[in-house]
């Protein structure tokens, strides 16, 4: 019919690059969005994420087991996004390392599992996982997401989906941010994003996010 054919127009995919949290598999994942509005003349979140998995932690690939993950469209209950770094981890005893000339990263980012907790993040993210889907958006590189899933698991905080940049990803926090959440769905899909950069939070409101500046 014409409805049906307007509704595959307005349909499309975006792809975005995770890990399947239960196997710690690297995967692709094609959200398939539905871009006819709502009543209310807004644009609807994701339908769901089709994960492909591409490779195993060993290295191998080839896997494509086909799950299918709802994402966003859980009822009423829209996702929480979380920061990592200075939301849920305190990284500054790493700091020092920054201030190098050459700015030593590769000891910054070897030394992140020493953070310390940052209760008032956790204890949110605890709550608000009661109420929201969560998923965790980080700057930090993806050479990175084994320290960082330990660190997590440690802190009590297991089986969320982790988004990493890129490995040799140099956007700028604000740009890439707003970029991968655009590919997990757009702003009617967030119920909230979480952030301690003013810079990122200040991109994600002009974007049309609604974002929370944390302070801890």
């Amino acid at each position: 019919s014409d409805d049906k054919a307007r509704h595959a127009e307005e349909s499309a995919a975006v792809e975005f690059h995770g890990v399947d949290p239960a196997s710690s598999r690297t995967a692709s994942i094609a959200c398939v969005t539905d871009r006819t509005r709502d009543n209310r003349g807004s644009h609807k979140p994701p339908i769901m994420c089709i994960m492909s998995i591409h490779r195993d932690p060993d290295g191998t690939t080839g896997h494509d087991l086909g799950e299918t993950a709802r994402f966003a469209r859980m009822g009423s209950a829209a996702t929480v996004v979380f920061d990592i770094d200075g939301v849920l981890s305190d990284g500054h005893h790493r700091e020092h390392f920054l201030a190098a000339k050459p700015r030593d990263w590769a000891s910054f980012f070897a030394t992140l599992g020493d953070d310390a907790p940052i209760a008032a993040g956790i204890e949110r993210l605890i709550e608000l996982r009661q109420l929201n889907p969560c998923v965790l958006l980080s700057g930090r590189p993806e050479h990175t997401r084994a320290a960082t899933i330990t660190w997590l698991e440690s802190n009590g905080i297991a089986g969320l989906p982790v988004y990493l940049r890129p490995d040799r990803d140099y956007r700028p926090a604000p740009q890439f941010k707003v970029e991968a959440l655009a590919s997990l769905g757009g702003p009617t899909a967030m119920h909230l994003v979480i952030d301690d950069d003013e810079r990122v939070v200040a991109a994600l409101l002009a974007a049309g996010y609604p974002a929370e500046h944390f302070t801890g």
